[in-house]
């Protein structure tokens, strides 16, 4: 009778243990708005994470190889590097570029479009890590953006007298079919779904921006967002949703359906998707946003911010109104002071360019 009293007991407490776990489960991945410990909307729990400087380098931008995982960057000059496993980056490109405006990889990153120029005269060039090669593209190009699926293949806008042209470049024998003429003028590029292409005007909090998207097989347009301030999008690689910024941040489906509100105050391209999460860098003073011309002030890098980092829970998106929070790195612990943009996920580290010393950085999640 003894032994089988221990053995219920036993049992009990077994499944005591298990019952709390599943409780607290429910607590933090099913209600993740509710902060139990104060009641608040906002998560704050802060984790460390080691954060480590992989280059010595006067960098304006970076991307990644998808196919073996190498980080190449361009520098202010417009040399091209590889970061090498011991720390060290071997040069690739020696050629000089002044005034270099942005860089988009193609979809595997073994290519890269430059633009450089602004605002004298915009000019656009490719880049071949494999053959170690750069080809220009057509003069009077105002945009660009690659296939999302192809390294043979991009859209570029033409600026015309009166109207601009939307065109299709194939690669490798250079042919270019126009798909679009279009009235508006000083647009970029985003093409993240197969058949699809974002026309979208430049971010201005001054300004009423909106977007565009153009079905290349249905051969129509229609408006995806119209006239809000300040509008910026980071689509998820999948296109399905967004990171949607226009004078607050939340998630949006591809229709620009609000699905979850993001409690912090910065713009899409602070932030990266990875799986079932999204890290985004922000202010650690969310204040000193209200008090500039945000982002313009910002892009044109006359206000200076020191970052936190942040990782958001997508477990609910679409279920609650905002979304879990979770600090990762605190901005005011480090030794280096911390402004983060263009942030990458490669394997288990977050990789980002810090705006206050030009270097490349990890932070190990």
């Amino acid at each position: 009778m003894t032994k089988g009293i221990k053995i219920l007991i036993i049992a009990l407490g077994i499944g005591a243990i298990v019952g709390a776990g599943y409780v607290l489960w429910k607590i933090f991945l099913s209600q993740p708005s509710e902060n139990i410990l104060g009641g608040i909307t906002q998560e704050e729990v802060e984790v460390t994470h080691k954060l480590s400087a992989i280059t010595n380098d006067q960098i304006f931008d970076y991307w990644v190889n998808k196919k073996n995982g190498e980080i190449y960057f361009i520098s202010e000059n417009g040399h091209i590097s590889k970061v090498l496993s011991n720390g060290t980056s071997q040069l690739i490109s020696d050629q000089n570029i002044a005034s270099l405006s942005y860089i988009k990889p193609s979809f595997d990153g073994t290519m890269a479009l430059v633009a450089f120029g602004y605002p004298q005269k915009l000019t656009f060039a490719i880049y071949n890590v494999n053959a170690n090669n750069w080809q220009s593209l057509a003069a009077d190009t105002a945009a660009a953006a690659w296939d999302p699926v192809s390294n043979n293949r991009l859209a570029y806008i033409k600026n015309g007298t009166s109207v601009s042209r939307l065109n299709l470049l194939t690669i490798n024998d250079q042919k270019s079919k126009e798909v679009l003429r279009l009235s508006q003028k000083d647009l970029d590029l985003d093409w993240i779904l197969k058949d699809v292409i974002y026309l979208k005007e430049r971010p201005s909090r001054q300004i009423l921006g909106s977007i565009w998207s153009y079905d290349i097989n249905a051969k129509t347009i229609k408006t995806l967002i119209k006239e809000e301030s300040g509008l910026m999008v980071r689509w998820a690689p999948t296109g399905n949703t967004g990171i949607k910024w226009a004078g607050a941040l939340a998630v949006i489906d591809k229709n620009n359906t609000a699905l979850s509100a993001i409690g912090l105050q910065t713009i899409p391209t602070k932030c990266a998707y990875g799986s079932l999460r999204i890290y985004c860098a922000a202010p650690t003073e969310q204040v000193n946003i209200s008090n500039t011309i945000f982002p313009d002030e910002y892009m044109k890098k006359s206000v200076r911010f020191r970052d936190d980092i942040h990782l958001i829970s997508l477990l609910n998106l679409g279920k609650q109104p905002e979304l879990l929070n979770i600090k990762i790195l605190d901005g005011e612990s480090t030794i280096m002071p911390i402004e983060a943009e263009h942030l990458e996920i490669v394997d288990d580290k977050l990789i980002f360019l810090n705006r206050y010393d030009k270097n490349l950085y990890t932070l190990e999640l």
